[in-house]
């Protein structure tokens, strides 16, 4: 349930604009506050993991599309992106705890 928490949150990233009103500043906020926890939390995955979460997330690429151009299989894409959300939900969850422990 996490993962596809996760999911929603990076491909909403890429259109945050649709589900933002211009007219709620504290939503605003909290929105660019979101953002930028994850991304801060992406650029501590490894290279690999990082670059199939952009192209996946940001690119809308597909697996099979992903793996044809790093040269990998699509079962290895798909390892590597578990393994993407597994240490964002880490690191998010840390950066979580810090927030309600402040």
């Amino acid at each position: 349930m996490i993962g596809l928490g996760l999911g929603f949150l990076l491909d909403s990233n890429a259109a945050a604009d649709q589900f933002i009103s211009p007219f709620d500043a504290s939503m605003n906020a909290e929105r660019q506050e979101m953002d930028e926890l994850l991304a801060a939390a992406v650029s501590c995955l490894s290279g690999q993991e990082r670059l199939v979460v952009t192209l996946h997330y940001h690119q809308h690429m597909a697996f099979v599309d992903i793996a044809a151009l790093l040269g990998l299989t699509k079962g290895r894409i798909s390892q590597v992106h578990k393994a993407a959300l597994g240490r964002l939900r880490v690191l998010l969850g840390q950066t979580a705890q810090l927030h309600l422990s402040a």
